[in-house]
């Protein structure tokens, strides 16, 4: 959860943003090895129970330079999964079906810009290679 390793006696604001700047910036890990593929997303969707935090879609959006589409179904991800399931059963056909069904219930344009955007991932990016070499052997971090 860098970079809030300053211990218990941080603040709680600062351990809750560093949690979900933590998070954000995992969930970029992907998004940029899509990028580096040399495609362009120009949104993600999200849902599950993180999704419902106003505060982590909005730094999602920011910290990864994308709009953030928050799925009007709180379990789309688990309604996607059982899909397959439903089309084996002949209760549905195809994926087309599935994914047509999602629709969003809110969508967050980033507000952040490029410059400060960029700053934000090294600051997070340093503080990860310090806690790595802090903690050597920890398997929590990578």
């Amino acid at each position: 959860m860098a970079p809030a390793f300053t211990g218990l006696g941080a603040p709680y604001g600062s351990r809750t943003r560093s949690a979900l700047d933590s998070a954000c910036f995992r969930i970029g890990e992907p998004v940029a090895a899509v990028r580096t593929d040399g495609a362009a997303p120009e949104s993600l969707r999200i849902d599950g129970g993180m999704a419902r935090n106003r505060r982590f879609r909005r730094r999602l959006a920011d910290l990864l330079g994308l709009s953030v589409e928050v799925s009007a179904e709180p379990e789309a991800t688990a309604l996607g999964a059982a899909h397959p399931a439903r089309c084996g059963g002949g209760v549905a056909e195809g994926a087309a079906p599935a994914a047509e069904s999602w629709r969003a219930e809110t969508r967050l344009e980033l507000r952040l810009d490029g410059a400060r955007r960029e700053e934000e991932r090294a600051l997070w990016a340093d503080a990860v290679s310090r806690v790595r070499a802090a903690a050597p052997h920890s398997s929590s971090f990578g």
